[in-house]
């Protein structure tokens, strides 16, 4: 099966998701923006989850189901939410990652994921042949963003990058998506020492 309709599964099962969740709204009487509130997001990222562009946190998920009543329909679909947030060739990866106590990552082609922008990020993914839907670039973008969230786990992991300096100059896309890594260096060395106070420390080597 191709990876395209594999990610197609994955965007209609957060289709299915995300109706379950607007039907236990409108049972409710809620809108967008009072459900929002209740869980910690605004309006348009309600839609988002609503529309199956948005993949919700585990914890959110938890909430939803007290707030709207579901009596654990929306917690039962928990695990496959998680799953859908990465095509299937990068799950098991992925999981290796959220349980690493130590990272080293060497690049020579593109920026590492973990220290794209969101902006690099959706152009890498617009590059890619056949070409995906937008939707399916949303959900990889979202995707990739959240994995940054290991920089704030605790206990931190030990975490290096070495990206040769020809990825800081290649442009990736063109057009008004055209991004150019190097243009993003110093925000991402920023971040990743910003990050690092009071951690472990992080390296990252341009």
């Amino acid at each position: 099966m191709a990876e395209t309709e594999r990610d197609e599964g994955a965007v209609g099962f957060l289709r299915c998701f995300g109706m379950q969740l607007r039907l236990l709204r409108e049972r409710e009487g809620l809108t967008r923006a009072e459900l929002g509130s209740r869980l910690g997001y605004g309006e348009d990222q309600i839609a988002s989850v609503e529309l199956g562009r948005r993949i919700p946190k585990p914890e959110t998920i938890e909430r939803a189901d007290v707030v709207l009543g579901a009596g654990g329909l929306l917690v039962a679909m928990k695990k496959e939410v998680a799953r859908a947030r990465y095509p299937s060739f990068f799950q098991h990866a992925a999981k290796l990652e959220t349980s690493a106590v130590e990272l080293h990552i060497y690049a020579n082609q593109a920026m590492p994921g973990l220290l794209q922008t969101e902006e690099y990020a959706r152009a890498v993914f617009r590059q890619w042949r056949p070409f995906l839907d937008e939707e399916v670039v949303d959900q990889r973008c979202a995707s990739r963003m959240a994995r940054q969230e290991i920089f704030n786990r605790r206990p931190a992991p030990n975490l290096s990058f070495v990206v040769e300096e020809a990825v800081l100059h290649k442009r990736i896309g063109g057009g008004p998506w055209g991004w150019r890594a190097g243009l993003a260096r110093t925000r991402l060395s920023r971040g990743v020492g910003r990050r690092s106070r009071g951690r472990k420390a992080r390296r990252a080597w341009f």
